[in-house]
C-alpha cells in the first residue's frame, strides 16, 4: 500500500520547475521540451501516484464522449485518424507510460507515438461502458484510446469516445484534448494547414506550493480521514442508519444516468441564483444534499429531521497560477471536503434551501481562498491509495465497501470558451458530451459531472453498484432531477 508521505517534493521535481519567463521563453528545460523516446521524464505528483494506483487494478480511466455532426458530408475514419495522431504528437502527456524508477514511480516517455483508434458498430452506451472499463497497461502504454461510432446512415453523425487514463488528464485537460481534435479535423476538411500548439509536460504544481508550514492541517487531515474511514466506518451516515443496506457480493460496474435543462430553464436557473446570490454550482450542490435526505425519508419508516452528510469537489489547481498552466494538460486537481447538517427545513421551504446554498458557498470560499486546503492536503493522496487496495481486496472476498463520504462532483462551468460548439469554424459541430471516471474502488457511491454546454445545464451521475444499490440510486436520481427542474422553474426545491 501507497502509505507514506513524502516531504522531499521540491527537490524532487526540481528539474522539472519552470517560472513564468521560462515558459514564455520555451527554453532548455526538459519539461517544457521534447523528451527523448524512451527517456524518464519525471517522478510523479501526489495525486498523479494516486490516479496510478487506481491503474493497478484497472481503474481510473476517464471518458470524454463527443457528440458530433457534419454540415459538409459523412465523417470519415482517416480523418479522424489523422487528427488524432496530429494531436497526439503535440500534446506531450499522451506519449507516456508509467514505470518504476529509483523505487518511486515515474513518467516515461513512450519509444513510438503509438494511436490506439477503432471504429465500433453497436449501442453507443453499451460502447461507452466497455470503452470506460477497459483496463490499460500501465507500464508499457498508451494510457489513451479513441472509438468512433456512427450514429446516421450517411455517416454524417457519429459519437466520439475519448478515454484517457486519470494518471495523465483531469476535466480541463479532456476538455482541451476534444477541442484541439476537432478543430485539426476541421482544419483539414477546409484543407486549411493547422499547427496544435505543442502542449508540454508541467510539473506536479499542486505539490510545488506544498511547504512545511502545511503540516499540521495534513497531519490533522490524515488521521481524521483514517479513524473515520477504517475505524469507525461510514456506512450509519451513508445510509442514514440502516435506511438500505450496501451491497456485498455486487459486480463492480459503472452505470450512468445523465440530464439536462432547457436553454429557457438554464437561464431561469441562472436567474434565479443571481437573485438569492449564489452561483448555479452552490445551488445545485445543496440539492445534491436535499435529495439525499429526502430519499432516506422516503424510505425509511422513523422520522429523519436531519443527517450530516459529507462530499467532496473536484478542483483545478491551476487556479493558483492564473493563466500560467491554464492551457497545459495533466492530471493537475485535488480535493476539498464538506461536511454539513442537512436539515428538514433545507428541503421543505424556499427560505432554508437558500440559506443551505448559502452555507455550501461559504464554505467553499473558506476551503479554496482562506485555508487553501487543496494545496495543504496534496501528499494526502499518497497515502489516501489505500481505500483503493482496501476496496479491491473486500471485493474479492465479498465484503461491503469503505466508504468516506456521500458523493464527490466535478464541474466544469459554462464550456462556451473551453470547449466551443464548432471548434475550428468548419463542417464538423460538437452536439452534445458525456464524462465519466471508473472510481468504483474509492470511497463514494456515485460521482456527479456537471458543465454547461450550447446554452444547456448538463448533469450525469456515475453510480458504482459495488456501493449501492440500483433502486435506491434510481429513487435519488429522480428526486434531484426533479428538484433541479423546480429550482429552474418555481426558484425552490419544494
Amino acid at each position: 500500500m501507497a502509505f507514506y508521505i513524502d516531504s522531499a517534493f521540491k527537490s524532487s521535481h526540481k528539474g522539472c520547475k519552470v517560472s513564468t519567463a521560462d515558459k514564455d521563453n520555451n527554453n532548455n528545460d526538459p519539461c517544457r521540451g521534447v523528451p527523448p523516446p524512451g527517456s524518464w521524464v519525471r517522478p510523479l505528483g501526489s495525486m498523479e501516484c494516486f490516479m496510478a494506483t487506481g491503474g493497478d487494478v484497472g481503474l481510473l480511466n476517464t471518458l470524454q464522449a463527443i457528440w458530433i455532426k457534419s454540415n459538409e458530408g459523412p465523417i470519415k475514419t482517416n480523418d479522424i485518424t489523422h487528427a488524432l495522431h496530429h494531436v497526439a504528437t503535440k500534446t506531450q502527456i499522451l506519449q507516456l507510460c508509467v514505470q518504476s524508477h529509483h523505487f518511486k514511480p515515474w513518467f516515461k516517455r513512450m519509444r513510438s507515438v503509438d494511436v490506439d483508434f477503432k471504429t465500433e458498430v453497436g449501442d453507443v452506451m453499451e460502447i461507452y461502458y466497455k470503452t470506460l472499463e477497459e483496463p490499460y497497461n500501465m507500464k508499457e502504454g498508451p494510457l489513451w484510446r479513441a472509438r468512433l461510432v456512427n450514429q446516421s446512415g450517411d455517416g454524417s453523425e457519429a459519437v466520439l469516445m475519448i478515454a484517457v487514463h486519470h494518471v495523465l488528464t483531469d476535466g480541463n485537460t479532456n476538455m482541451i484534448l476534444a477541442r484541439d481534435i476537432i478543430t485539426t479535423l476541421n482544419a483539414s476538411l477546409t484543407g486549411h494547414h493547422l499547427e496544435v500548439p505543442v502542449r508540454p509536460i508541467i510539473p506536479p504544481i499542486m505539490d510545488e506550493m506544498f511547504s512545511i508550514k502545511h503540516y499540521p492541517f495534513l497531519v490533522y487531515a490524515y488521521v481524521k480521514k483514517c479513524y473515520e474511514t477504517f475505524l469507525i466506518g461510514y456506512e450509519k451516515r451513508l445510509t442514514f442508519n440502516g435506511v438500505y443496506k450496501t451491497p456485498t457480493k455486487s459486480t463492480v460496474k459503472v452505470k450512468n444516468l445523465n440530464g439536462e435543462l432547457t436553454e429557457d430553464q438554464t437561464n431561469k436557473l441562472i436567474q434565479n441564483c443571481k437573485k438569492n446570490g449564489v452561483t448555479v454550482h452552490s445551488c445545485i450542490y445543496a440539492a445534491l444534499h436535499s435529495a439525499y435526505l429526502k430519499m432516506a425519508q422516503e424510505m425509511s419508516t422513523k422520522k429523519i429531521d436531519s443527517a450530516q452528510m459529507q462530499a467532496s469537489d473536484a478542483v483545478n489547481v491551476r487556479r493558483y497560477y492564473g493563466k500560467t498552466y491554464s492551457e497545459d494538460p495533466g492530471c493537475h486537481i485535488s480535493m476539498i471536503e464538506n461536511e454539513l447538517l442537512i436539515k428538514d427545513v433545507h428541503i421543505t421551504t424556499h427560505k432554508g434551501f437558500w440559506e443551505l446554498a448559502h452555507q455550501v458557498a461559504d464554505n467553499l470560499n473558506y476551503r479554496l481562498n482562506v485555508e487553501i486546503s487543496p494545496i495543504k492536503n496534496a501528499p494526502l493522496f499518497r497515502s489516501a491509495a489505500c481505500i483503493i487496495y482496501a476496496n479491491s481486496l473486500k471485493h474479492y472476498f465479498g465484503g461491503r465497501q469503505y466508504t468516506d463520504q456521500h458523493f464527490v462532483t466535478t464541474n466544469m462551468g459554462n464550456l462556451k470558451n473551453l470547449l466551443p460548439a464548432n471548434p475550428g469554424e468548419g463542417p464538423v459541430e460538437i452536439t452534445s458530451l458525456l464524462r465519466s471516471v471508473s472510481m468504483q474502488y474509492l470511497g463514494s457511491p456515485f460521482l456527479v459531472a456537471m458543465h454547461t454546454f450550447r446554452g444547456k445545464f448538463m448533469y450525469a451521475f456515475d453510480f458504482y453498484t459495488n456501493k449501492m444499490p440500483e433502486h435506491v440510486f434510481n429513487r435519488y436520481f429522480t428526486i434531484f432531477s426533479q428538484m433541479v427542474d423546480n429550482i429552474a422553474d418555481v426558484g425552490s426545491v419544494a
